[in-house]
């Protein structure tokens, strides 16, 4: 499986972090491929890095230690895209003008950059400033997604206005007809119509989901889960991954996870924390979705008592206390 993903993704063998102790299994292999970038700022006419630095200093020096959990809709939402933080904002009146305008700095840039989207990926992609080129980036060079007419990818978002945005100009590149949407508020015609599509429909390659996709459908032809942000919570994380990790998928497709997140911030220590305490990329969670209250509980206490360094402290009591359980059952 190593050699088959460095051939079609080439990628080094040790970025696939793979279930070893599945191997007796006739079923495929998790694994994850990263793609880790450093905020762009308003010195690249962008603006994500000031948005980050305001929302966490805001969080940090204005809101009590013993209400910061009301707050994680903010930081979830930072980390997905300023569409959705914009969204999330309006709920909370208290914020500052500062992380407000910064904000709407950071949204107008990357609307600009998405309507510039074929020319900057065809020719000046070395401009790519935010995460959905990036991610469009990646697949196009590093995958078989050009080349290969049935590679099918699903990706998520926690946040409808991610997912919306994500698909419009998914569409701009790769066409109308390549692309379909699953999101709340869709009717139930349209949501089975294109699930539908996806699966059966050679031309459909990529479907566009929030949390509404992970729940009950299966999509095992897809060949990787794209996760525009990720989920602050293992049992969604798991139910992603899970829609194309299904019984009856070719043993040999692996059950790739692509992961973009900030260098050096809260986002880059959650992926750190579900990819190597938790190992949720390269196993799955099956029977210990129990837990997943208590790790949910671990992380907002954590974060409450340090906003940077709470999610390192906690990594390696949830990685023993998730060993026991894997043991146990």
């Amino acid at each position: 499986v190593i050699s088959y993903i460095s051939e079609h993704y080439r990628v080094e063998r040790h970025v696939i972090r793979n279930r070893r102790a599945h191997l007796r299994h006739a079923g495929p292999e998790r694994g994850i491929l990263e793609i880790p970038y450093q905020a762009a700022g308003r010195k690249q006419n962008f603006g994500e890095e000031e948005t980050i630095e305001d929302v966490m200093e805001w969080i940090r020096w204005e809101v009590h230690q013993h209400n910061r959990a009301q707050y994680l809709p903010i930081l979830q939402a930072l980390f997905s895209s300023p569409w959705a933080l914009q969204e999330v904002l309006v709920k909370y009146p208290n914020v500052s003008n500062r992380i407000t305008r910064s904000v709407e700095l950071w949204t107008y840039a990357a609307d600009e950059e998405l309507v510039q989207v074929n020319h900057i990926l065809d020719y000046q992609p070395d401009t790519i400033r935010g995460r959905f080129l990036r991610v469009i980036d990646y697949l196009e060079q590093e995958t078989d997604f050009k080349t290969h007419s049935q590679f099918k990818v699903v990706f998520f978002s926690g946040f409808a206005p991610t997912a919306k945005k994500f698909l419009d100009v998914a569409r701009r590149r790769w066409g109308l007809d390549a692309c379909a949407g699953y999101f709340h508020g869709m009717s139930p015609e349209d949501l089975e119509k294109n699930a539908d599509r996806f699966q059966s429909e050679p031309a459909c390659r990529v479907l566009v989901c929030d949390e509404l996709g992970g729940e009950g459908r299966n999509f095992q032809m897809a060949s990787m889960v794209v996760h525009l942000d990720t989920p602050w919570t293992p049992n969604v994380l798991e139910q992603r991954i899970g829609r194309i990790d299904r019984l009856g998928r070719d043993p040999n497709l692996p059950v790739l996870s692509l992961v973009p997140y900030v260098e050096n911030t809260l986002e880059m220590r959650l992926v750190h924390l579900w990819r190597d305490a938790l190992s949720i990329y390269s196993r799955s969670l099956s029977g210990l979705e129990i837990v997943s209250e208590h790790i949910k509980s671990a992380i907002e206490n954590a974060i409450a008592e340090n906003l940077e360094s709470g999610l390192n402290e906690v990594f390696d009591t949830l990685a023993q206390d998730l060993e026991t359980m894997r043991r146990t059952v």
